[in-house]
């Protein structure tokens, strides 16, 4: 059985001041775990401090169910709060490591190999990607939001996405980013994170790296079995990859049949010479 988050606690409390004061530092405190652990100097204050306000939590919750209302208190939220500051302490002193100095100009430098040892020193879980699987994914949303809900893009208008994300190359986006690098800036420098395969990134359709060609260190986080990728710049070239079938509620109700699109999609990619590829079986019937 999992242990539960501490945001999913978090919104099990009322709605008094001290009720958000508690949520408030409680939520904070998740998004400051998920960082930390990233780190091998802070990952062990990070779990401390996960345990610590699990702790606080259970009991505030163990309070609410037998029907007290004096429960998360002052005394609860300063707790929590302290636990925040020490997690944020220990965040810091990652920032202020000569490792992270040191990967940063070697990034700057084009160094990828010394950067990719300074790496597996600095962060937690993350080891060589041995042996490297032959591609690396980044899923592509084919919906966008519009008035009343979303829409599957036309293939043509997500094959001018598509071309442009090639022409630029592969760099970090914000949801690869830390809280810590996004508030603070660029700090530690952010891997770009690529799924080692297709069913993995969420998508029917992918941007797609061959790492046989990319000559750049690849890395595994094993928490997660993401690719890491450090580099100076954007990744290039890129392929794009689409699944051979997609099970896809929105598929069933597309005025356009999955193949079909991909159809489409192909011919305005190969007018651009953009590589396509279709990974899977295609169902027969």
């Amino acid at each position: 059985m999992g242990r539960i988050s501490a945001s999913a606690m978090a919104t099990t409390m009322p709605g008094t001041v001290l009720d958000e004061r508690f949520e408030a530092a409680m939520r904070g405190l998740t998004e400051m775990h998920a960082e930390a652990t990233l780190y091998r100097a802070s990952a062990e204050a990070a779990e401390r401090a996960f345990g610590h306000a699990m702790r606080i939590g259970a009991a505030v919750r163990r309070a609410v169910r037998q029907g007290k209302n004096d429960r998360p208190n002052e005394a609860d939220c300063e707790d929590l709060e302290a636990t925040v500051t020490r997690l944020g302490g220990a965040l810091s002193g990652v920032a202020e490591l000569p490792a992270v100095g040191a990967l940063r100009t070697s990034l700057e430098n084009g160094e990828h190999e010394h950067a990719a040892e300074l790496a597996l020193s600095l962060f937690a879980e993350l080891g060589p990607a041995v042996p490297a699987p032959p591609y690396g994914y980044r899923g592509v949303p084919l919906r966008a939001r519009r008035r009343g809900g979303e829409s599957i893009l036309a293939p043509e208008d997500l094959a001018q996405s598509l071309l442009a994300r090639v022409a630029t190359g592969l760099e970090v986006e914000s949801s690869d980013r830390s809280p810590q690098a996004i508030s603070a800036g660029p700090q530690i420098p952010t891997p770009i994170v690529l799924s080692p395969s297709l069913d993995g990134c969420g998508s029917e359709l992918s941007v797609r790296v061959d790492l046989g060609c990319l000559r750049l260190p690849v890395l595994r986080h094993s928490a997660t079995g993401d690719l890491w990728i450090l580099a100076k710049g954007p990744i290039v070239p890129l392929e794009i990859a689409a699944a051979a079938e997609a099970e896809d509620e929105w598929w069933a109700a597309s005025p356009i049949p999955y193949r079909a699109y991909l159809a489409r999609l192909a011919r305005t990619l190969a007018q651009a010479e953009v590589a396509f590829a279709i990974e899977g079986e295609i169902a027969s019937g």
